[in-house]
């Protein structure tokens, strides 16, 4: 999963709005993000926020938080075009 602001693309022209739809609500929970200011394998420590709460862990994420989007920052949309260009996937890419 990838989290990712389309309105200032859309208004800059990077992409079209084809459709307009509702969130199914499968879907629609608000994700939880996660960071780190160093990637040091078991001595990394994670960040994580869901929203309303912020919490941090230093251990190996669990593949679950694997699966966590990246946060609090999201990638433009030329860093988003060029992820999906180079098949990126936050749980085997940024971990």
């Amino acid at each position: 999963m990838t989290a990712f602001l389309i309105e200032h693309a859309v208004k800059e022209g990077l992409f079209s709005l084809v459709a307009n739809v509702p969130v199914p609500a499968s879907i629609a929970k608000f994700p939880i993000f996660r960071g780190t200011n160093n990637l040091k394998g078991e001595e990394t420590m994670w960040f994580f926020w869901d929203g309303e709460k912020e919490w941090k862990v230093q251990r190996p994420l669990t593949n679950e938080e694997k699966r966590y989007p990246e946060g609090p920052s999201l990638p433009s949309a030329p860093v988003l075009i060029e992820r999906i260009e180079r098949d990126y996937r936050v749980y085997r890419d940024y971990v």
